[in-house]
C-alpha cells in the first residue's frame, strides 16, 4: 500500500521552474550558508522546534554523521539508537561505523513509528528521521514527537 502525503502535486518541469522562478524572485542569493534568506529559515526551525539555533546542510547523511560524531565526542559514548528503517543503516554502507567509528542500537518495533516509551539509556543520541520512509512515510503526531524530544533529553 502506498501513501501520498499531502501537499505533493504533480508538475511538469516547466511548471516546477515557473514555481521556483516566482517564490525566488525576491530572494538574495545565499552563499556557504550565509544570507538573509538560509539564516532565517534556520531561524524559524529553531522557534519551531523549540531549539535555541539550527543549522541547515545540503546533505542529511553529512548532517547527521557530523552531528551523530558530536553528541558521541561530548558524551563519550559512541553509540547512537534510531529505527531499524533509518537510511544510514539500511542504505550507507555502515558509513557511521566505518568514517566515524560508531556503533547502533535500534529501537521500537519493526513495522512501527518508534515512541518515547521505546527510548534506551546509555546512548550519545537518537536519530529519528521524519518522515519514515521505509514505513510508508509514516511519522510521530505532533504531541508524540514532543514527548520524544522532552524524553531524550533525560536519557
Amino acid at each position: 500500500m502506498s501513501k501520498k502525503l499531502m501537499g505533493h502535486n504533480v508538475h511538469s518541469i516547466s511548471e516546477f521552474y515557473q514555481e521556483l522562478a516566482d517564490y525566488s524572485k525576491d530572494i538574495d542569493k545565499d552563499s556557504y550558508g550565509a544570507g538573509d534568506f538560509l539564516n532565517n529559515f534556520e531561524k524559524e526551525m529553531a522557534k519551531l522546534t523549540g531549539f535555541e539555533s539550527a543549522l541547515f546542510l545540503p546533505s542529511g547523511v553529512m548532517a547527521q554523521l557530523i552531528a551523530i560524531k558530536i553528541y558521541a565526542e561530548e558524551k563519550g559514548n559512541n553509540t547512537f539508537i534510531c529505527h531499524e528503517s533509518c537510511h544510514l543503516t539500511r542504505h550507507e554502507n555502515d558509513a557511521y561505523k566505518h568514517l566515524a567509528n560508531l556503533e547502533v542500537k535500534f529501537i521500537g518495533e519493526k513495522d512501527k513509528v518508534p515512541l518515547a516509551q521505546d527510548l534506551v539509556k546509555d546512548v550519545s543520541s537518537l536519530v529519528y528521521e521524519l518522515p519514515m520512509r521505509h514505513l510508508g512515510g509514516d511519522a510521530p503526531t505532533w504531541e508524540q514527537l514532543d514527548e520524544i524530544k522532552k524524553r531524550i533529553n533525560k536519557v
